[in-house]
């Protein structure tokens, strides 16, 4: 089956039927403006999403939240967003670079005095970097940050 539907306020749409399969064949121009309207329904879910957000509610840069699903430490993804070496978050902090790389490698689940320190040093909002800890696990001791035995 080959027919084309022509219409004058739009280009020619051609369908063909391949085995069994139906399809249309449309110019580049038309699929161009299709893919725009695409990108502006984007444009404009995103801006009613920030339009229902509430102002006092917490935000998670889309870097940050693009590393914990590809299964980055919570605590690495928002030290590496915000340009920190491990020994520089250790010092901000208060504990060791070696305690650091225990939490970021899920060996260890910092107790919530070091979880507060982490949050204000990375300038992450506290309650999500808790439930973000909560979620990746680790050992559930809560050591304390002096618990440094590497």
């Amino acid at each position: 089956m080959n027919k084309i539907m022509n219409n004058t306020s739009m280009p020619p749409i051609q369908f063909l039927e391949v085995g069994g399969e139906e399809y249309a064949l449309i110019p580049l121009r038309l699929l161009a403006a299709v893919e725009d309207l695409e990108d502006l329904e984007d444009e404009m879910l995103a801006a009613r999403a920030m339009q229902r957000r509430l102002p006092d509610a917490p935000t998670v840069p889309g870097e940050v939240m693009h590393a914990i699903v590809q299964g980055t430490h919570p605590v690495k993804a928002w030290r590496n967003y915000r340009g920190l070496t491990q020994e520089e978050l250790a010092r901000r902090t208060g504990t060791s670079k070696a305690y650091i790389s225990h939490i970021e490698r899920g060996l260890r689940q910092p107790a919530l005095a070091l979880t507060r320190a982490l949050a204000a040093a990375l300038n992450a909002p506290l309650d999500v970097l808790v439930d973000m800890l909560a979620e990746c696990g680790g050992d559930e001791r809560g050591s304390s940050p002096t618990d440094d035995a590497a």
